[in-house]
């Protein structure tokens, strides 16, 4: 809105002298919109243009401002300068013929209607349908009500192409799960996506007018989330929002390990909780530890447990979540102590397995050398072989054993005399007479 006064004061003063300036402005050649009529037209309305600009930009030589009574152009003025307070344009837009019924035709305005300009862009080729209109008070400069078209009236307008954008659509509410969506950007000028979240894709990042678009968005895996998309011109104030509502993912709970299988021995055991919501250990067996019994999320976790002196052990550990039935268990499995077996037939003369000395190793664990003892029955043939958890012998003993009483030494060597790795090995001492299993553990030197 115009509301420097002082801008409009000397307008009364050369209204006369403007009037017979634009005379020969007014009718200069057209290049885009042609005039509904032929010649000077007649009844006349004068328009006259203080200002025009597109896109924030005057408007330039060459350039051309139509007058329209819905699609009939009633008036055209071709810019010879800038318009300013010294230089306005100037449209003497014809009323429309009458045929004989006193029907309109097609070739003007018709009073009372209501006026529309149409803007044209000679640097660039480009029409502009989209235009702001102010009807000036020529004595104040203030805006007035719009006039309609009217024979002899003079109206002094100051015009403004607008841009326009708008979204077909501007809130989309979805699932968890992922999504796609079509849908139109409406515009009148030139567009782009300046804002996306990292969960939502657009496949057209800008354009011009309208245009088609695609918007897909991933899959929601945990609490519900919202992305806005911001489209924008490059005119001030104009720009519009596609918000996506995503709904939260159903709680969900799995481990990376749902069984255990454990020899007798003490167990370590670092996995995945694989989780979208908050998680609890609900239950543990009293000889399980688990180093975390509450998390959010997916989480390593460590699993331990004690060695086994009894029978076959099972154990369950229960993980659960507040929402309802989501729940997972990891169950450890684990072998009974593994025991010596004694055999003492018959027919060497033993008819009570309690007569029958048991063997010795010692110490256990042990870091240098291992002492094994044993009685040696008459006749026996004695083998102490030496295994690694793999089941491979590493070494064997069946030499230098005498009847009675036997101390040997085992100093953790292989049967190439080489120092074996600290861990855990078996030694069987084997006849036709005992079947005996040790575990050792050699700590290393």
């Amino acid at each position: 809105m115009y509301n420097n006064k002082l801008k409009y004061k000397p307008m009364k003063k050369f209204y006369l002298l403007f009037i017979a300036l634009v005379s020969f402005t007014a009718v200069a050649a057209q290049n885009h919109f042609q005039p509904a009529f032929e010649g000077n037209g007649y009844d006349h309305m004068n328009i006259y243009i203080l200002e025009s600009t597109i896109e924030g930009m005057d408007m330039q030589a060459g350039d051309e401002i139509a007058v329209f009574d819905g699609d009939v152009c009633a008036g055209v003025y071709v810019l010879n300068n800038v318009l300013d307070e010294n230089n306005f344009g100037f449209i003497n837009a014809s009323k429309a013929d009458v045929d004989t019924a006193g029907n309109y035709l097609n070739d003007g305005y018709i009073p009372g209607n209501t006026l529309s300009f149409k803007l044209w862009d000679a640097s660039e080729l480009t029409e502009y349908d989209n235009v702001d209109i102010a009807f000036i008070d020529n004595s104040t400069g203030l805006e007035i009500d719009p006039v309609p078209f009217t024979v002899g009236a003079s109206v002094f307008v100051r015009l403004k192409q607008f841009c326009s954008l708008s979204l077909e659509q501007n809130i989309i509410n979805s699932t968890s799960e992922s999504g796609i969506k079509y849908m139109y950007v409406y515009s009148n000028t030139d567009w782009t996506v300046d804002q996306v979240p990292s969960w939502i894709t657009v496949n057209k990042l800008s354009g011009t007018g309208d245009v088609v678009i695609r918007v897909t968005w991933t899959g929601n895996t945990g609490e519900s989330r919202t992305g806005d998309v911001i489209f924008g011109t490059s005119c001030e104030g104009v720009s519009d929002t596609l918000t996506i509502v995503q709904e939260a993912a159903p709680c969900s709970l799995s481990l990376e390990q749902n069984i255990i299988n454990s020899t007798s021995e003490s167990g370590i055991k670092y996995m995945y909780v694989y989780s979208n919501t908050d998680w609890t250990v609900d239950q543990v067996p009293s000889w399980i530890t688990v180093n975390k019994l509450s998390g959010t999320g997916d989480v390593v976790i460590r699993v331990t447990w004690t060695g086994n002196t009894g029978e076959s052990r099972t154990g369950d550990v229960i993980f659960g979540t507040s929402c309802e039935g989501v729940s997972d268990t990891l169950t450890i499995v684990q072998e009974e102590l593994l025991k010596s077996i004694y055999l003492a037939p018959k027919q060497f003369g033993i008819d009570d397995e309690t007569s029958f000395i048991k063997s010795q190793v010692y110490p256990n664990p042990f870091s240098s050398n291992l002492i094994i003892e044993f009685q040696k029955e008459k006749g026996e043939k004695i083998n102490i072989l030496f295994y690694d958890l793999q089941g491979r012998l590493i070494y064997l003993i069946n030499k230098g054993i005498e009847d009675g009483y036997n101390q040997l030494v085992w100093e953790a060597k292989d049967s190439h005399f080489n120092k074996v790795n600290p861990g855990v090995y078996l030694v069987k001492i084997q006849s036709d007479l005992r079947n005996e299993t040790f575990k050792l553990v050699y700590k290393g030197e």
